[in-house]
């Protein structure tokens, strides 16, 4: 799967993020696919919530995507 079909509007399927998880624990480092699906899911529930300061918005979407990069590790297929 390619990074670029991930910026489109299609949604983050459970199974494409399962095995793109996989992977990365398997290399050891996270796929490009990966975090591409991790910033579309960080960034389309940015969008269920309104913010006063489009900051607010961008702020919550950084720091959802850092935690997700940083705990990556602990998931457990």
């Amino acid at each position: 799967m390619k990074t670029e079909d991930y910026s489109s509007s299609h949604y983050v399927k459970n199974a494409d993020l399962r095995a793109e998880l996989i992977k990365s624990k398997e290399q050891d480092e996270l796929t490009p696919e990966a975090v591409a699906m991790i910033i579309q899911i960080a960034t389309k529930l940015s969008n269920r919530l309104h913010y006063v300061n489009p900051d607010d918005k961008e702020d919550c979407i950084q720091y959802a995507i850092l935690d997700c990069i940083s705990y990556w590790r602990n998931y457990d297929p």
